[in-house]
């Protein structure tokens, strides 16, 4: 689901896209097609294989290619995303669980291939109080809009029913249902039912 959807935003924004196939969890073959890759084009995304995990083995090739510039941000859902320099590409890797990837596309991706930097944003009142984790993180929190009101997708409340007050990314961003959503509120504060917040519609940076 993820590559389809990262193919369609890079289009969106204007670029050809190209979608190449999978590859298999192994350190040499994932290694030896980015390396095949960078040589025929100037961006190659990856998807996947991106956490610190045994067989996460994105980021250490990258390593082996080139320059990691960054990896992890403190946005979630969708922590572990990487940039690097190569020979001849830039190379992003976006996290594998589908919202964390379209979070980290449309939030961090979204600039490098639109030099937009601004999200316009529309103003609701929030349905229902949602809670955070660690305020070291920026988080994005999907939700629904009807009139001048946003419901958050994943509460307990909303049609998609994940957390009851503390929202969790971690398991809303491998929810494929989330994609339901209208846009998404960036917090680092836990927000109150009837607060007025900014959302930032899906629309405009599709």
């Amino acid at each position: 689901m993820d590559s389809p959807m990262v193919a369609e935003l890079v289009q969106s924004w204007g670029h050809k896209a190209t979608y190449v196939g999978t590859v298999p969890d192994e350190f040499d073959r994932i290694e030896a097609r980015i390396a095949e890759l960078s040589k025929a084009f100037d961006v190659v995304i990856t998807t996947g294989g991106t956490s610190v995990g045994e067989k996460d083995y994105v980021v250490r090739a990258l390593e082996s290619l080139g320059r990691v510039i960054f990896h992890r941000t403190r946005v979630r859902p969708g922590k572990p995303i990487a940039l690097a320099e190569l020979p001849n590409a830039t190379a992003i890797a976006v996290p594998g669980k589908p919202i964390g990837a379209h979070t980290i596309m449309t939030l961090i991706v979204r600039p490098f291939f639109t030099g937009e930097t601004t999200l316009p944003t529309v103003h609701a009142e929030m349905t229902d109080s949602v809670n955070i984790g660690s305020e070291d993180f920026e988080y994005a929190i999907p939700v629904l809009l009807s009139g001048e009101t946003a419901t958050p997708l994943g509460h307990v409340d909303s049609p998609l029913s994940i957390y009851e007050m503390t929202f969790d990314p971690s398991v809303l961003s491998a929810s494929t249902r989330a994609t339901r959503a209208d846009g998404f509120l960036i917090t680092n504060n836990s927000v109150k039912k009837g607060e007025i917040v900014p959302v930032v519609p899906y629309e405009v940076v599709e």
